[in-house]
């Protein structure tokens, strides 16, 4: 019996100690693309800020993009055309 409540201890302590380990959600996430025109999509849902890099390297920051916005952005077949149709001249932005 008490091994059978030691066995329970020791499996309460490991799920413990593996919650503490996985990483914690956050309002930001970032997604990479190879063979695009844009190389890294970051989003930040808090601020609603999209952050874009292009395969040029030129980074750049668009404020007030709702997540519909964001996540149909990581969908799309080609984020060069979306970017061009969806988000290009819409969003305020600043080069960083």
């Amino acid at each position: 019996m008490k091994l059978l409540w030691l066995g329970i201890a020791l499996t309460i302590a490991a799920l413990i100690s593996m919650i503490y380990l996985l990483p914690r959600r956050t309002s930001q996430s970032e997604a990479k693309f190879a063979g695009s025109a844009v190389s890294t999509v970051g989003y930040d849902a808090q601020a609603r800020q999209l952050r874009l890099r292009f395969a040029s390297g030129e980074q750049y920051a668009y404020y007030d993009v709702p997540d519909e916005v964001h996540r149909a952005f990581l969908e799309a077949k080609s984020k060069g055309r979306f970017f061009q149709a969806m988000i290009r001249d819409r969003y305020r932005y600043r080069r960083l």
